[in-house]
């Protein structure tokens, strides 16, 4: 047996020796292998050992937590990185199947860029993003600039889904009776015959008609508003003169005569009456320029009817309360008119006492 082999062997039993309880005969033994294999003392064991092994200690536990750190914060942003892509992915798919649905629509709706003089039945998307769908007829997009749009349609209906319009930002639909004017809406314009129908689904528009109406209306969700036309204003205003010449006096109101002398063509039958009316009324308030004027002008819009006889007499009593000299040549031509007219025993005597002088 080599020294150090069985060191902890003859450790054992040296401890046995050195028990007084334990058997003699290994006691005996226990010496005499001590003698024959003496052991070198074990060394002390050191007091700052594991002072010395912390430090060590902590390094490898703060390595291994940044390790840990570490992985974890990968494994996370690996999953982030999926969803993100995965979102994305998604993404470009709804874009996709969005496109292909409507992609039939997209090419029937082309866009104008400035101008059409012409549009016929179609959908189109303005601009300015407007989307408009004209059916049985034909409309003007004028268009000459992105904030600024104005239709013209002569025919048919047109609906327009327009968006909400930023400062400054106009869009007009316009017929031959009304002028619509947009505040961000859906709604439908058409034209017919002798009128014009507008009717608003979203938002609200404002309407300002041609004819008859001095103030403008605003249009809400589901109102709707038949805007007259020129000839069926001209219909209801014809009766208010056919009315007023009828009486003779000033009970109908001027305003309705007025607009129709604006809108009616100069040879119609009813401008003279309506003229007459309205000369009448003037001479009631000491109008004289504007009485004579309009009893004039009815006296050459009625041609040699009695309406023109009267009417020509009338505007020569006005012009004797100008003067003297005026009220001579007034009756002069009446004369030279109506020569047999039925104010001619008046215009003689008119003649005989404004030439004798005042």
């Amino acid at each position: 047996m080599k020294p150090g082999e069985s060191a902890p062997e003859l450790r054992r039993l040296k401890d046995l020796a050195e028990q007084s309880e334990g058997d003699p005969l290994d006691q005996h033994l226990a010496r005499a292998l001590d003698e024959l294999y003496p052991l070198a003392p074990a060394p002390p064991l050191s007091e700052d050992r594991w002072d010395a092994m912390l430090p060590r200690a902590l390094a490898i536990s703060r390595k291994r937590r940044f390790v840990h750190y570490l992985k974890d914060w990968l494994v996370n942003l690996q999953w982030r990185r999926g969803l993100a892509i995965g979102g994305l992915a998604c993404a470009v798919v709804a874009g996709l199947v969005a496109w292909s649905l409507l992609g039939a629509h997209v090419e029937r709706a082309p866009r104008f860029e400035a101008q059409a003089d012409d549009a016929r039945p179609g959908e189109w998307t303005l601009t300015s993003g407007a989307a408009l769908k004209l059916r049985d007829g034909a409309a003007a997009v004028d268009q000459t600039s992105p904030e600024a749009t104005r239709i013209a349609l002569r025919e048919g209906r047109l609906t327009s889904r327009v968006p909400h319009l930023t400062g400054g930002g106009s869009y007009v639909v316009s017929t031959d009776d009304c002028d619509v004017i947009v505040h961000g809406t859906r709604f439908d314009v058409e034209k017919r015959a002798t009128d014009t129908l507008v009717e608003v689904e979203q938002g609200l528009v404002e309407v300002r008609a041609r004819y008859g109406r001095a103030a403008p209306v605003f249009l809400g969700v589901g109102e709707s508003l038949v805007v007259s036309g020129r000839d069926k204003r001209l219909g209801l205003l014809r009766e208010l003169v056919v009315t007023a010449v009828a009486k003779g006096d000033c009970g109908e109101p001027e305003s309705g005569l007025e607009e129709y002398l604006s809108l009616a063509d100069s040879g119609a039958p009813e401008v003279s009456g309506a003229e007459y009316v309205l000369a009448l009324c003037a001479a009631q308030r000491e109008e004289r320029a504007r009485a004579i004027e309009l009893f004039e002008s009815a006296a050459m819009h009625a041609g040699e009817s009695v309406r023109a006889d009267n009417a020509l007499a009338r505007a020569a009593q006005q012009w004797t309360q100008v003067s003297r000299e005026e009220g001579i040549q007034a009756w002069r031509r009446y004369l030279a008119r109506f020569p047999l007219g039925l104010h001619r025993p008046l215009a003689n005597e008119e003649l005989r006492r404004l030439s004798r002088g005042p």
